[in-house]
């Protein structure tokens, strides 16, 4: 079953960057578009894989009707994907704009854990 907020909703925008390169200046100027908020460092790769081991023990993962990997690893993929665009979208909402973007130089680590979790999600380098 498919989430339709989810289809619908924006692909989310990471910046990755190393530390100490410019990059809080540009997460800045990113958050004065009239579209695209950009919160301090959230550390989302990092929250996602956590979440990604929680859900897998304690919800979609151990309920999951199949015993295919892949299809457990994506049935926590999204569960993980909600839960993060939930809050993300929520504190979009509140700043008037509807696109999100993340900007963690610890980030760099975690480019596998985002890109299964967003498979859709812009970066800018």
């Amino acid at each position: 079953m498919t989430d339709t907020r989810l289809s619908e909703s924006p692909a989310p925008i990471f910046i990755l960057s190393c530390e100490r390169s410019g990059s809080t200046l540009l997460r800045y100027i990113i958050d004065t578009h009239p579209e695209i908020c950009s919160p301090g460092e959230l550390h989302l790769g990092h929250l996602c894989e956590d979440l990604g081991h929680a859900v897998d023990l304690l919800s979609v993962g151990e309920v999951a009707e199949t015993t295919n990997t892949d299809d457990r690893l994506r049935s926590v993929n999204a569960e993980v994907r909600r839960m993060v665009t939930d809050l993300m979208s929520t504190y979009a909402r509140s700043k008037g704009k509807r696109l999100w973007c993340e900007k963690t130089p610890r980030n760099l680590g975690y480019l596998d854990v985002l890109d299964s979790v967003f498979p859709d999600a812009k970066y800018i380098c």
